[in-house]
């Protein structure tokens, strides 16, 4: 009998496709057969998931095999690792690219693989996630807030003329958390979130002490006179 001539060519990969039609290219004489890995029994299928697809064709006496590997895939979005930012305590992140890790790969600053990397330290953080379709990428940096403020006001006069109006112990818009007593030990002002606007609330001119704590300032304890 005629000998069946198959081959169903090189494996094939298609970007931002959806399907490919594989072709036997064996002439159908109604006794030749056709068995694909699928279930199909077509001299050609259309295919439209990744995977390995294999065909027996059989006519007469002569059986032949042969099998291709299909890869289907999207080039990956573009992301954002997130902004940059200037911090004064760093807590434990997770960076993470992509919603879906499915047939991408990832390649951390540090060399690493995974779709995620933890972060516990300041520094520069980048990805390239990538496939055969292409390559994308982002960079965050977190910064320690290098803050040391030289010395404390030990002095306020609240009269409006806007020097020295306010007590002001920390960076704009980063709160701390601020006690004034007076000199019995009475507490006179507290604040979980104080942001600078404390100008001696109309007490009685005199020496006060404070004691304030924040990410950025630590612990600090001092007098405060008010004129």
């Amino acid at each position: 009998g005629e000998k069946v001539d198959l081959d169903l060519g090189p494996n094939r990969m298609f970007c931002d496709e959806n399907s490919y039609l594989i072709d036997t290219k064996v002439n159908d004489t109604g006794s030749t057969s056709f068995a694909w890995s699928n279930g199909k029994t077509s001299p050609s299928i259309t295919v439209n998931q990744s995977g390995s697809y294999s065909v027996r064709v059989s006519t007469g006496c002569s059986i032949a095999m042969d099998t291709i590997i299909v890869q289907f895939a999207k080039e990956p979005a573009s992301f954002s690792l997130g902004e940059d930012e200037i911090l004064c305590t760093l807590t434990p992140r997770t960076l993470k690219p992509v919603v879906s890790s499915e047939g991408f790969d990832f390649e951390w600053q540090d060399g690493s693989d995974k779709e995620t990397f933890e972060v516990t330290n300041f520094g520069t953080y980048f990805v390239t996630v990538s496939n055969f379709c292409g390559v994308v990428s982002d960079t965050i940096t977190i910064s320690k807030l290098d803050y040391e403020p030289k010395e404390f006001p030990n002095i306020i006069t609240p009269n409006d003329d806007s020097k020295n109006q306010f007590f002001v112990v920390g960076i704009e818009g980063t709160g701390s958390h601020l006690t004034i007593y007076n000199r019995w030990g009475e507490e006179v002002y507290h604040n979980n979130e104080y942001k600078n606007g404390w100008d001696g609330d109309e007490l009685p001119s005199g020496i006060y002490f404070y004691q304030i704590r924040s990410n950025c300032v630590g612990e600090k304890k001092g007098t405060i006179t008010i004129s």
